[in-house]
């Protein structure tokens, strides 16, 4: 069984939604489908997401937000049309329409991937089967267990299902959105249910690249990568993929396949437990506009509890850090960049929950350049390589980020040398 999710770009218009049946009908074991909202075309500039958005604050704010809804009513009934469908348009939209209808913005914006699932499944004559009547969420992490026991209640059959992606109900029995690009989430929790033996995730690009394309064009496709791999890429930013996507398909080992849709000749990329080739370099990537702080205290790594303190201090703050790293004497904590009076606050939150000497080094305006391959656990030497090179091309590197047995390499450099690294980098390798 292949579980296969259509992002907005695939569902865009009908002409879309023709490309998307003659993929499922090319083969027989695409028996579960799920979809995102009618995404941006050449007619329509603006996802349906967002103009559900936008009508939904102008209805909590009380405004006339009824030409928002014709545009969304002529966005459905055109695809209606030129596919020929029989959905009922204005019961559709009834509950949206209603101004007595007090509905929440997670309930009205759950209505673009809703409405988009119920023209695919009129279109395919296939079983439409909505997220939020089987995909539970307890404690804000997806229950399996109920999820499951809730699809089989639904449909025993597990065979022809249209889901809409995006959406599920917490405890409390309320419509809640996964984080945005959840749709593939909701594919893999699919998946998962189902025990597919494999998760396509359609989109308009033909897999992924080792670099962004904004930086290197035409740079080289990645066939193939293990699921560590595409979550430490995603992690750094690649937008192929949402990275909360990937738990779910990883524990019971199902590949993922990402292909494009407009082009579905191409091999596009494969993501596996274990890679046929692990020597090679999978890829590069990066976040500009970092804060790294050091700091430093003679056995500081014995002073866990001031740490744990420190770390749920900046946390209540608000500042999150994105990776951290220890040594016998150093803590080093690394933030999406705090600018100047906050940097201070910070500061003075570190020093607080220290009662001795402690050393702290601050370096702003830092990018973060990662190399990411599981060949770098077998050979972690590559490391003083890499930092030749970089070296070589004068770039200073501020600092580098390895623990032990990790599939990446991170180095810190001026952001004025990022996209000079990534290049070096890969042209290198």
């Amino acid at each position: 069984m292949i579980v296969a999710k259509f992002g907005g770009s695939s569902m865009a218009d009908a002409e879309q939604f023709k490309k998307v049946k003659r993929i499922i009908e090319s083969n027989p074991h695409r028996s579960a489908v799920v979809v995102s909202a009618l995404g941006k075309s050449e007619l329509e500039p603006v996802k349906l997401t967002d103009q559900l958005i936008k009508l939904s604050q102008l209805k909590s704010n009380k405004l006339q937000y009824q030409n928002e809804l014709v545009k969304i009513e002529k966005r459905l009934a055109d695809i209606k049309a030129a596919l020929a469908l029989n959905v009922d348009i204005v019961e559709l939209l009834k509950p949206i329409q209603s101004p007595q209808n007090n509905l929440t913005e997670a309930e009205i914006t759950s209505r673009g991937e809703y409405f988009t699932a119920t023209l695919l499944a009129d279109y395919l004559d296939w079983q439409m089967v909505d997220a939020a009547d089987f995909i539970s969420i307890n404690n804000h992490q997806i229950d399996y267990d109920l999820s499951l026991k809730k699809l089989n209640q639904i449909t025993n059959e597990k065979q022809h299902l249209i889901v809409p992606g995006f959406y599920a109900r917490n405890e409390q029995q309320q419509i809640t959105l996964l984080e945005r690009g959840g749709g593939d989430t909701s594919g893999a929790i699919l998946a998962n249910l189902l025990d597919a033996d494999l998760y396509e995730n359609w989109t308009d690009t033909s897999g992924i690249l080792q670099v962004d394309p904004r930086i290197i064009n035409h740079s080289r496709k990645i066939y193939e990568l293990t699921f560590d791999e595409l979550q430490e890429l995603a992690y750094l930013g690649i937008q192929v993929f949402n990275s909360a996507a990937i738990h779910p398909v990883k524990i019971k080992g199902i590949p993922i396949q990402i292909k494009n849709t407009n082009h579905p000749q191409d091999l596009g990329t494969r993501v596996v437990l274990q890679r046929a080739h692990p020597t090679d370099i999978t890829g590069f990537a990066g976040k500009q506009n970092q804060t790294i702080i050091n700091l430093k205290q003679y056995q500081l790594n014995r002073d866990i509890s001031a740490i744990a303190a420190l770390i749920n201090c900046l946390r209540s703050q608000n500042y999150n850090f994105e990776y951290y790293q220890t040594a016998a004497d150093q803590l080093t904590l690394i933030f999406n960049q705090i600018e100047d009076q906050e940097l201070c606050n910070a500061l003075d939150l570190i020093q607080q929950q220290f009662s001795n000497q402690l050393e702290i080094n601050v370096q702003n305006h830092i990018a973060l350049v990662a190399i990411v391959s599981e060949s770098l656990k077998q050979h972690p030497a590559m490391t003083g390589s890499f930092i030749d090179k970089l070296d070589q091309s004068d770039i200073n590197v501020k600092s580098v980020f390895q623990a032990t047995n990790d599939i990446k390499v991170v180095f810190g450099v001026n952001n004025c040398d990022y996209q000079n690294a990534i290049k070096m980098l890969y042209n290198q390798a």
